[in-house]
């Protein structure tokens, strides 16, 4: 349930209260985690010579991904759910759609495809590669536009247009 408050965590719109109500949560967030039983043992298979985090910032850093997975999860989760319920509404048929089977199944591979939950992701290149006639050199940040291989206009006729009943939306 504290989750859409934990998700203001990465708003750049914050007040001083949300900010109060924020550190509170992350601070519970931390104690339940540093409890299970993973964590000890995970702080356990870690040398001690591990500059410059040592066992307890390598610790921290797990919990503070973890915490950030949930609110990736949350947050895309979320998208996922509101934008199915946008294009449900937009259905002309939505008593026979909800009881197709094939074309539920098509729907939700439209709606993953229409919009993912997964936009994009960052890499650090680790050797020199040429995408088309771009040079990426090692240790080049990248951010890969993966969703944007699904308004491919060679692969998806009209790709931004919502469409289930699409012929190459398989199962």
């Amino acid at each position: 349930e504290n989750l859409p408050c934990l998700a203001r965590l990465t708003s750049p719109e914050k007040t001083a209260a949300d900010m109060m109500t924020i550190n509170d949560l992350v601070d519970r967030f931390f104690e339940i985690i540093y409890r299970q039983a993973c964590l000890p043992s995970i702080a356990q298979s870690i040398s001690d010579d591990l500059p410059p985090l040592g066992k307890a910032g390598v610790r921290d850093l797990f919990a503070c991904n973890l915490l950030g997975l949930f609110i990736q999860c949350y947050d895309a989760g979320r998208g996922l759910l509101t934008n199915i319920i946008r294009q449900v509404a937009k259905l002309p048929s939505k008593a026979s759609a909800g009881t197709d089977r094939v074309y539920l199944s098509k729907f939700v591979n439209e709606v993953l495809r229409y919009d993912p939950p997964v936009h994009h992701t960052r890499r650090i290149a680790r050797a020199d590669i040429k995408v088309d006639d771009r040079l990426i050199i090692a240790g080049q940040h990248i951010v890969i536009m993966m969703a944007a291989a699904n308004l491919d206009e060679k692969v998806f006729e009209n790709p931004k247009d919502f469409n289930p009943l699409r012929t190459n939306n398989s199962m």
